[in-house]
């Protein structure tokens, strides 16, 4: 497995960053700052927003309630790592201290690693120390086992980081620092658990929508299009990707259809699919659900082109938004599924 900067930002949200936050002001203010936030977003139907919300209220509570320990630190700078597992999934927490305050966290996330605890900490603090700016390293690094390579892996990070002085890496057994590892020990554990959580729920909820829409397969994999034209002719198309549940922002195309002149919203729907399509098959990644936005017409355009492609075990549906509330997240009427002759009917 590798680590990388991107893995940094778990423990944020719209919140921005809790232990920075934490500090600023009392918690009990700032918890009571994002539970209105939490419920503004909720008002608006943004559930992604108020969750994420939700997850900030539950990590600064999590955090602050060991503020004590922090003045164990002695005034070193410490790097503390936690590690918790189950089976193959396992889940790192690091907690930076300085000046006797816990000024940094970070949780990574990995799957399916048959490593011993020593192997999987030897590999996690040369990747995560060649990931962080020159003179970075602390005095000391804790850690839950006893790394038998530590005189090695003191040698490469001081490689790494010529500048700094000479860390310790140790696993205390007793005394202020042990206390200091015990609290990333039990961070890693809270945050395995509320990814865990948060897994289920996702799964129990994409479960509920492959029920409900009477698919084939569970629909880890959704991409949605639109089709609509600029300045009355340019004709454009849309598509979202959303993978386990959560938008893929970073998969967001904007599809410019060419050849045709005039607005004609099942053309240009058909060209989208079709490019999108080919370049499935190019790339050998396809989507469980397509979800078009549209009615039968629409729906009619899109297994036409699954059929011609030889993918009718895609999963297809159209929807029929309240086009009063585009504006306000999830606000579907109708869906048109190809089983049935009816659209089935979602409360607004």
């Amino acid at each position: 497995y590798r680590i990388s900067a991107k893995t940094d930002s778990s423990i944020r949200s719209s919140g921005g960053s809790i232990i920075r936050v934490a500090q600023e002001i009392e918690s009990e203010a700032m918890i009571e700052k994002l539970k209105s936030e939490m419920h503004k977003a909720s008002d608006l139907l943004e559930f992604e927003k108020a969750a994420a919300f939700l997850r900030t209220i539950e990590q600064v509570k999590h955090v602050t309630q060991d503020k004590t320990v922090f003045q164990k630190s002695k005034g070193k700078s410490i790097d503390a790592i936690g590690l918790y597992r189950e089976g193959d999934n396992l889940l790192i927490s690091a907690l930076e201290f300085r000046h006797r305050s816990l000024v940094g966290t970070a949780n990574f996330s990995f799957s399916q690693s048959m490593q011993s605890d020593e192997e999987i900490l030897s590999s996690f603090i040369l990747q995560l120390y060649s990931l962080k700016k020159e003179g970075s390293l602390p005095d000391e690094i804790l850690v839950p086992c006893s790394l038998q390579n530590s005189k090695q892996l003191t040698a490469a990070l001081k490689e790494l980081h010529p500048k700094s002085k000479l860390c310790t890496i140790r696993a205390p057994q007793k005394g202020s620092f042990k206390d200091l590892l015990a609290l990333a020990q039990k961070n890693a554990k809270a945050s395995f658990a509320q990814k865990a959580q948060k897994q289920r729920s996702k799964e129990a909820l994409l479960l509920q929508l492959q029920e409900a829409l009477k698919l084939t397969r569970l629909p880890s994999r959704i991409e949605c299009f639109d089709t609509s034209n600029l300045s009355g002719s340019h004709l454009v198309a849309s598509s979202v990707v959303f993978i386990d549940g959560e938008e893929d922002k970073k998969k967001v195309k904007l599809y410019h259809i060419k050849g045709i002149d005039k607005p004609d919203d099942y053309a240009a729907l058909r060209q989208a699919l079709t490019r999108r399509i080919l370049r499935a098959k190019e790339e050998e990644v396809f989507p469980d659900l397509l979800i078009i936005d549209g009615g039968k017409g629409q729906l009619g355009v899109a297994k036409d082109v699954l059929k011609e492609h030889g993918l009718v075990h895609i999963n297809v549906i159209s929807l029929v938004k309240d086009k009063g509330r585009h504006d306000k997240g999830l606000s579907l009427e109708k869906a048109y599924i190809p089983q049935e002759k009816e659209p089935i009917a979602f409360p607004k």
